[in-house]
């Protein structure tokens, strides 16, 4: 990234309550360092070079926190009707 690093971005996002679902996509194989990248708030990583089939695991492995309602989306039952 030109201007800050994905680590800066995270830490960002995660201050301004962004909490979404973060994965880093690096060149970086360190197992330390995907310690560090979860402790900061990222989600998951992608190690390149990747194959469309690493992003259709990991597509896969989030569906369903992709795919679950906010809060405020949910139904609730009126005590009203009840």
């Amino acid at each position: 990234m030109p201007v800050k690093t994905g680590i800066d971005a995270t830490m960002e996002l995660r201050k301004n309550n962004y909490n979404g679902i973060i994965i880093a996509c690096t060149a970086n194989n360190d197992p330390e360092n995907f310690k560090e990248y979860q402790r900061i708030g990222m989600n998951d990583i992608l190690v390149k070079p990747f194959k469309r089939k690493n992003i259709e695991n990991m597509l896969d492995k989030w569906s369903t926190v992709i795919n679950l309602p906010s809060a405020s989306q949910i139904a609730s039952v009126d005590s009203d009707m009840m």
